[in-house]
């Protein structure tokens, strides 16, 4: 099978799906989007997938399983920054006090 046939049948569904478990297809250059569908039509082809139903609906499905790896991890992040800062605003502060005559300065670390 031609991939440049399968890169035309496999374009109209990348066009609504950001398929890079680390960048979305909106962000990448040409060349880069050209080289993720070669990745995804390798991965098909070495599934056995043959006939241009199936490669579009293989295609289709992988970018859609490595779109959602790409929003779990973003949110995983997002929520291990969180936790870590709840962490550390949830720590014992210090305050230290000096009196100078009528004046206290005080500091909390």
């Amino acid at each position: 099978m031609r991939k440049g046939y399968i890169f035309a049948a496999a374009g109209a569904a990348l066009l609504t799906i950001a398929g890079c478990q680390t960048k979305p297809l909106s962000a990448m250059s040409y060349a880069e989007s050209k080289q993720y569908v070669a990745q995804l039509i390798d991965r098909c082809q070495k599934e056995g997938v043959t006939s241009r139903q199936e490669m579009e609906l293989c295609v289709h499905q992988e970018a859609s399983a490595d779109e959602a790896k790409r929003v779990n991890a973003i949110a995983t992040r997002r929520a291990i920054g969180r936790a870590l800062q709840a962490a550390a605003a949830s720590q014992p502060r210090t305050t230290t006090c000096n009196r100078f005559g009528n004046t206290v300065n005080c500091t909390t670390f």
